[in-house]
């Protein structure tokens, strides 16, 4: 293997992991003697798995850093060049990972963890040129808070010699790791770039507060409804501005319209080429023969 690293990816719970190989919990993408124009034989090994929060495993790989794009045209950009990649949904039912019987669900961060480096063992353990390689825990938005508890888990894991891998750190990007502190700054940071006027500053400052006083009396059920209504008030106020990047407005990121779709994926409504629903419920499920139908 001629790469010196490996990724593995979380994203919304979405993880990645990076080495001389990348990886998502659920798909693995090897990097030595790959033809990215070959499509679907890229996949040497490849296992995925659904459910509630947007999947690593899609918008990581095809939207963001894998071979090839929501086209399956070959990406110029992507991480392969330099890492092996393995995408993983977890914690087990985000994404298109899913359990059969719903007790398996896990109930706390350390849980998802532990299901993490079972995972690992099973991949490093044995492969001797993967442990050559350091690996990198990448994860974005909410999965960033598991590639925190995973890096930990795995710094005790090799320490307890269970598992064989040169860790080489832990990569937050945009990561939902502290709602209060992110939610406090939207209205500030948008009144200073001209999005928000001060009247629209006043009531999303009201509404963060509302956020953080109901995560400090432990009532989650409140915090969410709150950040749902902050955030929606400042699309409104805002002419839709990007959560991802102030300088654009909501519609011009194709990501967000295929987390729509995913949303709305039973309306009836045909989606465009590219959707990266579209592609993961068709193309990549038929190639896979591994996702029940139910799981989209």
């Amino acid at each position: 293997m001629d790469k010196s690293l490996v990724v593995f990816s979380l994203v919304v719970s979405v993880l990645v992991l990076v080495f001389p190989i990348k990886f998502n919990i659920g798909l693995m993408v090897n990097a030595e003697g790959t033809n990215i124009g070959s499509q679907f034989q890229i996949w040497n090994y490849v296992q995925v798995r659904p459910a509630m929060g947007s999947s690593g495993v899609g918008i990581g790989n095809f939207q963001e850093i894998g071979p090839l794009d929501t086209y399956l045209r070959p990406r110029n950009s992507t991480w392969l060049q330099i890492a092996d990649l393995l995408f993983v949904d977890s914690p087990v039912g985000t994404g298109y990972s899913y359990v059969k019987n719903e007790s398996f669900l896990v109930k706390s961060d350390e849980e998802a963890a532990d299901d993490l480096i079972t995972l690992l063992i099973k991949v490093f353990n044995n492969n001797e040129n993967l442990q050559k390689s350091p690996l990198y825990i990448v994860g974005e938005s909410y999965g960033g808070k598991h590639a925190v508890a995973l890096g930990l888990a795995v710094v005790g894991a090799i320490k307890d010699r269970k598992l064989k891998l040169k860790l080489g750190g832990v990569v937050l990007g945009n990561s939902w790791i502290s709602p209060e502190d992110y939610t406090s700054s939207w209205g500030p940071l948008l009144n200073d770039v001209s999005r928000l006027d001060n009247n629209c500053l006043h009531h999303s400052n009201m509404l963060a507060n509302q956020i953080k006083q109901a995560l400090k009396d432990d009532d989650s059920l409140k915090a969410i409804d709150k950040y749902t209504e902050l955030g929606q008030f400042i699309s409104d106020n805002s002419n839709g501005v990007n959560f991802y990047n102030f300088l654009l407005d909501y519609w011009i990121d194709p990501l967000n319209s295929s987390l729509e779709s995913s949303q709305s994926q039973n309306s009836g409504v045909k989606q465009l080429d590219g959707n990266i629903t579209t592609l993961m419920n068709g193309e990549i499920k038929k190639m896979l023969k591994i996702i029940p139908q139910n799981i989209t």
